[in-house]
């Protein structure tokens, strides 16, 4: 994964200096002790399933909540955050390499650090197209394992599992619950999978900005098909325009995804170039989420699930808008 960073020494250094000098926000981000164990999650999707696994049990926090890994800016608070956490969970798969100095300059030794991703059997893991995309204005690009595993209804299962298992491990006290939470949420996302896998039979195939969501056509019996080249939203030549819209034509595509962090003019003048019959579609990866008014480092835990749901229904809203063609 390429993506701009700090080493870890300077970040070490840069935060301990403004926690000295009381930069940041001030303040314990977790205010009172409630007694619980506290758990912090890297990203928003393993913070919607430890917060609904662990219920009252636990006080569940996430790290990155506005930001994506890509986009994501450490601070003293931040370490602060970890420095007063017992359990840290997070994707693992090469995607949150970037926390390595956070977690040294937190200096928290009785903190376990947990790698969900690691419970994905091989067998159901991806592999990244490499391509560069833009997150913001940063150039990246997944090399290896695609980790947007937590889109794929087998691959959320194991790391649903995973996060069950720590925490029971942490809080045997609390352990019936946790299992009893975590196997409604599997039940949940199983019965999300068998109501919708009759989408990949509706629209033809989908392509997508960039190759994030293999795990998610996996799931749903959708075919992903490509990802469309014209990064950062600039307008590509026509040549290049027409050759993507023959070749996805071939491919039979009619509907065009588009993440809230790309413009939607590149899809819709590729959807023009292609035919009138072709539809543009909101696709929403769930890195991210709205931090929940007056309680730092939280989101709503039915956020990914909210996402999910709507990314499959503005699937099968676009694909009603178009026909049924052969191949040219």
């Amino acid at each position: 994964m390429v993506m701009r960073t700090t080493p870890w020494p300077m970040l070490v250094l840069s935060l301990f200096l403004l926690a000295s000098a009381g930069c940041g926000n001030a303040g314990d981000p977790w205010g009172e002790t409630t007694g619980k164990k506290r758990i912090v999650t890297s990203i928003v999707p393993l913070h919607c399933f430890t917060a609904l696994i662990a219920g009252d049990d636990a006080d569940v926090r996430c790290l990155l909540t506005t930001k994506g890994p890509h986009d994501f800016q450490p601070s003293a608070h931040d370490a602060r955050l970890l420095s007063g956490a017992d359990l840290f969970i997070v994707n693992g798969l090469g995607l949150e390499e970037f926390l390595d100095g956070l977690v040294r300059s937190a200096g928290n030794r009785r903190m376990k650090l947990i790698k969900a991703g690691d419970r994905i059997p091989a067998a159901l893991l991806k592999q990244a197209d490499g391509s560069p995309h833009y997150h913001g204005d940063k150039l990246v690009s997944h090399k290896g394992t695609d980790p947007h595993v937590w889109l794929g209804v087998p691959q959320a299962i194991c790391q649903i599992e995973a996060i069950r298992d720590a925490l029971c491990d942490l809080d045997p006290q609390h352990a019936a619950g946790y299992r009893e939470r975590a196997e409604a949420l599997m039940t949940r996302l199983k019965k999300i999978q068998a109501d919708n896998q009759d989408l990949g039979t509706t629209g033809g195939g989908l392509v997508t900005f960039h190759n994030s969501f293999q795990y998610f056509g996996d799931s749903y019996n959708i075919p992903i098909v490509g990802s469309i080249r014209g990064l950062k939203g600039e307008l590509i030549g026509e040549a290049e325009l027409v050759e993507q819209a023959n070749d996805f034509r071939k491919k039979g595509v009619r509907l065009i995804g588009v993440e809230p962090q790309y413009p939607k003019q590149v899809a819709q003048n590729l959807a023009r170039s292609m035919g009138g019959d072709v539809v543009v579609v909101d696709l929403d990866p769930i890195e991210t989420g709205p931090q929940v008014r007056d309680r730092e480092f939280y989101v709503e835990p039915e956020w990914y699930f909210q996402r999910l749901e709507a990314n499959l229904s503005n699937i099968r809203h676009a694909a009603r808008q178009v026909q049924p063609r052969g191949r040219p």
